[in-house]
């Protein structure tokens, strides 16, 4: 019940306006803090070599956009991607995809989101970067963090390598990002 209740009110602070992050630790507090449960347990199935993972990801991350190479090449590319027209459209649809597979798609987002208002429509620029970046994480097996995770649980029972994944990964990626990415254009327009 009380699970319920917490998760009740975190989304009534999403949609209530309040901070994503900290609506979303509140509510995890509260629901540690309301565990009777010894913690070892928990502990014991945390997953450390994957948030070890995350946090190395997320280093790299900040250190590359420290090292100023991501404004550099947003000033030359930027005229590239201006969102009204077809062929910035597909540019900027084919960085996020290109992007999301070579750093992973959640850093791709955090290193393209603060650019999005030089493409002459922020809002498009959104849901284009959202959409995009979620569906090109299905492009190769390191395109999102959830692939490696279900690569790595599944390979006691299934080898799932980069080839095969590729296989499938490469055409229904495209198929989905042509026909997503005209609907978002034609809707937003």
């Amino acid at each position: 019940f009380l699970t319920l209740l917490v998760t009740g009110g975190v989304i009534a602070g999403f949609f209530a306006g309040l901070h994503l992050g900290y609506t979303a630790v509140a509510g995890a507090v509260i629901l540690v803090v309301a565990d009777r449960r010894d913690p070892r347990d928990v502990f014991s199935r945390v997953d450390w070599s994957l948030l070890l993972f995350f946090c190395c990801l997320f280093i790299v991350v900040a250190g590359l956009a420290k090292t100023g190479i991501i404004e550099r090449t947003w000033r030359i590319s930027a005229p590239y991607f201006v969102l009204s027209e077809t062929s910035g459209l597909a540019s900027f649809s084919a960085l996020v995809t290109f992007g999301s597979n070579l750093i992973s798609n959640v850093p791709m987002v955090m290193l393209t989101g603060p650019h999005l208002h030089e493409l002459g429509s922020v809002d498009l620029g959104w849901v284009l970067l959202a959409f995009v970046s979620t569906i090109a994480g299905n492009f190769t097996l390191l395109g999102s963090v959830a692939n490696i995770i279900v690569a790595e649980r599944a390979r006691e029972v299934y080898s799932l390598g980069f080839r095969e994944y590729l296989r499938f990964g490469l055409p229904s990626t495209i198929l989905v990002l042509a026909v997503g990415v005209s609907v978002i254009y034609f809707l937003m327009r």
